[in-house]
């Protein structure tokens, strides 16, 4: 891959063209860790294809794990707000069920939140063969999805004052990350935006709690517990120390929590000196990122463990080239063959970078590959061979297969 005067990228995949993106004028902590795991990874996510769809960066080919969490967060944020637009702040009285029975009780706030995402999902390029497919797999996680958006409610901390006008006026940051300054009063804030010019940085804390000179920051998590979490918070309070628009009476985090669906974990608020050392080792970070991503290609971090999640490693010709693919074991797969031959309407024999021959079973005979040309293969489910057949790579819902544009040899 080169970059360009015109900032184009020249991608081995065939039919997909891009540019590159201009290093951000924001960070939100995610972007941070992102960029820092591996420049070209954020680059090649954030810059455009027109030739694909007109969505930002690159299509998005989210898991079903994601998904769902992205459903409790949305479903949460629509139950707190509807508790504070009516003055409830105890999940257990009966005002609360009855606020739920208005909106049609968990079940239903679960489905419109589902569609919504399927929907969101339409005119994703890697995603419209799977809508089925994801509806139907979020359908079987809609008791674990409405145990958690319970459990998750029932140890938040809510409280009502100016936070209800609020939940009705608020209004989302706009492509220009510009926010609306409301007065912030006792009550609570779902979904606050945080912005702070000084540090270049932007966030969303999905509630906060102001109590007198309190604040109390909680940021809902549905996976696995990480370190990341609390660093996230810290962040957080950061930037609520530096935000563009500082409240002088408040002008500390005094409180963090990681909610998980389980359990609540307290987080250590930063001191005074403790933001100030945290504020000069954030800048220096994002300047050495910025750095990092003006380079011409960005550089990739290939790794087992980085790469083997990443969403554009398809288009990255360091992580086809920095292992050796085989299928000599059971699983999901990533693989980098040679079209040889064909077996079948559905089957096709391709020999990988390994030397290893693969029948690759396909779930329709519509796709027809060149002999010669190469193909890279995501989350294929491999079933090894023996001495006297080859290992077969099977594709299933989740898998993708790209066609490079030609071989280098290499």
């Amino acid at each position: 891959m080169s970059r360009i005067a015109d900032r184009s990228i020249d991608l081995a995949i065939n039919g997909i063209e891009g540019f590159w993106p201009e290093p951000p004028q924001w960070f939100s902590f995610s972007s941070i860790l992102e960029a820092e795991i591996c420049p070209l990874r954020w680059s090649l996510k954030r810059a455009t294809y027109p030739n694909l769809w007109e969505g930002k960066g690159y299509p998005d080919s989210p898991n079903i794990a994601t998904l769902a969490g992205n459903i409790v967060h949305e479903s949460l944020d629509i139950i707190i707000r509807a508790f504070i637009d009516n003055g409830c702040t105890n999940t257990g009285v009966p005002e609360a069920v009855e606020i739920l029975r208005s909106l049609g009780g968990y079940s239903a706030i679960i489905l419109r939140v589902t569609d919504k995402k399927i929907e969101q999902l339409e005119d994703n390029p890697r995603c419209r063969s799977r809508l089925e497919y994801f509806r139907r797999e979020l359908t079987l996680r809609n008791a674990e999805i409405r145990q958690q958006i319970q459990s998750l409610l029932s140890r938040s901390i809510i409280s009502t004052g100016i936070g209800h006008l609020y939940s009705r006026e608020r209004t989302r940051e706009s492509e220009s990350q510009t926010t609306t300054h409301l007065p912030l009063t006792d009550g609570s804030y779902p979904e606050k935006p945080l912005r702070s010019t000084r540090l270049q940085m932007i966030g969303r804390a999905d509630l906060v709690t102001i109590s007198g000179r309190d604040v109390h920051i909680v940021d809902y998590k549905t996976g696995a517990s990480s370190h990341h979490h609390s660093e996230q918070l810290r962040m957080y309070a950061l930037i609520w120390s530096r935000h563009d628009n500082l409240d002088p009476f408040r002008p500390y985090v005094t409180r963090l929590t990681v909610s998980y669906p389980n359990v609540d974990v307290e987080v250590d608020v930063p001191t005074a000196d403790e933001l100030d050392n945290l504020e000069i080792q954030t800048i220096a970070r994002i300047e050495d990122l910025v750095d990092l991503l003006a380079e011409e290609p960005p550089q990739a971090s290939p790794s087992e463990e980085k790469c083997s999640f990443c969403p554009v490693r398809h288009l990255c010709d360091p992580y086809w080239h920095s292992f050796t693919m085989d299928a000599s074991s059971e699983g999901f797969s990533d693989l980098r063959g040679q079209v040889i031959g064909q077996s079948g309407p559905r089957s096709w024999k391709l020999r990988l970078a390994s030397g290893d021959d693969v029948l690759l079973r396909i779930s329709n005979e519509t796709a027809q590959y060149e002999l010669g040309t190469w193909l890279r293969i995501l989350a294929a489910v491999v079933s090894p061979g023996s001495d006297s057949s080859p290992s077969i790579a099977s594709l299933v819902a989740t898998s993708e297969v790209y066609v490079e544009r030609q071989y280098d040899g290499s």
